[in-house]
């Protein structure tokens, strides 16, 4: 008899070291030949269906908990793009924005604002702190993709 290990969900999450996850799809590609995309929420449910909806979308979606995990992740593993709420302990996103920025590492990678906040929409103080994008909750899957793609699609014409 051989030993096997449990069976997982679809999602397994693993960033040793950080405190992060790291969301994977059993049998998927090698995460170097998928974009890399970092998700920033302190709602763990969130986290794991954005992780989700990317997946099904081609994307490798890394995670961090508060916005200094986030930070720290970030320049870690360079994503192309960073999906974050706005409302979070540790500064919140705007915070997390701010350093992303101001960060000759970070200051290249694109943001795209989940929140659940009703005064949502694009202001000109979140487009200087990077933002090319802003998803309202409750998510879509269909709404999430495109805003990355056209997030993604922003960033290669600049």
């Amino acid at each position: 008899m051989t030993d096997r290990a449990p069976r997982r969900s679809t999602l397994q999450y693993e960033l040793a070291g950080t405190g992060a996850m790291r969301a994977a799809s059993p049998g998927a590609r090698a995460p170097s030949t998928k974009p890399k995309i970092l998700v920033v929420d302190d709602d763990k449910d969130i986290v794991r269906l954005l992780g989700a909806i990317l997946e099904s979308g081609g994307y490798y979606a890394i995670a961090a908990f508060d916005p200094l995990q986030g930070l720290v992740v970030a320049q870690k593993e360079q994503p192309v793009l960073v999906l974050t709420d706005l409302k979070m302990p540790a500064g919140g996103g705007m915070g997390l924005m701010q350093r992303l920025k101001d960060n000759p590492k970070t200051r290249h990678i694109p943001v795209v604002v989940v929140t659940g906040s009703q005064e949502g929409g694009l202001d000109a103080d979140l487009i200087s702190r990077g933002v090319v994008g802003f998803l309202p909750k409750p998510l879509d899957p269909e709404s999430v993709l495109e805003a990355v793609r056209l997030a993604l699609a922003e960033r290669r014409s600049v």
